[in-house]
């Protein structure tokens, strides 16, 4: 019931605060388990896509949250468990295949942190690792906005805040080469096709890839 509740809430806070765009929701599998992968700007990113997303998304998120009193029970209503970051965390790894096993959605930031200039980063592993082992749909999704919308936020100028879905695909089944070799290949195409939704002038290390054929319908909360 919090996640629910908590999601409705931010959606109405973020069609208040700022003008919110949604894009391609559509393209969101309503069933089936689904690896939601979004470049990260701000800690309301996790919230602000389960305001945006039509069925439920479990969360990864740093193991330094859950200590604190506030943002630890935040983070535990909306039933995220922490991941060790900058080491490979095996028990979080087996959450997260055991989240996909079961049918649901997860949440993954495959840049690993935070985005200190709105730029996108080089992906890391733990995505592509977690798509090829379980074999679930992959929907990238590009936000943007977030980065500093609280500091530039006033009465008069309401800042555009961004989220754009892609459409779902899955990993290829091609088995030659080493595994690292195939994931990091899988990185890189979870990566530019994260990269196609965003603003050009934001696509960071990806900006080389090509705009999206057509443009996706738009539906707002």
């Amino acid at each position: 019931m919090f996640y629910w509740v908590s999601s409705f809430i931010v959606g109405v806070l973020l069609r208040i605060l700022t003008r919110f765009r949604v894009e391609g929701v559509e393209n969101v599998p309503l069933e089936g388990p689904l690896l939601v992968v979004a470049n990260h700007l701000h800690f309301v990113d996790p919230p602000l896509l389960g305001a945006v997303m039509p069925r439920k998304v479990i969360f990864m998120a740093k193991s330094e949250l859950f200590p604190m009193l506030i943002l630890g029970l935040i983070v535990r209503a909306y039933e995220a468990f922490p991941i060790r970051r900058g080491e490979k965390d095996i028990s979080a790894l087996r959450r997260a295949m055991k989240v996909l096993a079961t049918g649901k959605a997860l949440g993954v930031f495959p840049e690993g942190t935070r985005s200190p200039d709105g730029q996108l980063q080089r992906g890391r592993l733990g995505a592509a690792m977690l798509a090829r082992r379980t074999n679930a749909l992959i929907l990238p999704v590009a936000i943007s906005g977030t980065h500093s919308f609280l500091q530039r936020y006033n009465l008069f100028h309401r800042p555009v805040v961004r989220v754009v879905i892609g459409k779902p695909f899955r990993p290829e089944t091609d088995e030659s080469g080493s595994a690292k070799a195939r994931e990091a290949e899988l990185t890189d195409l979870i990566m530019r096709r994260i990269a196609e939704l965003m603003p050009p002038s934001q696509r960071g290390i990806y900006a080389d890839v090509e705009a999206l054929p057509e443009a996706l319908s738009t539906d707002r909360l």
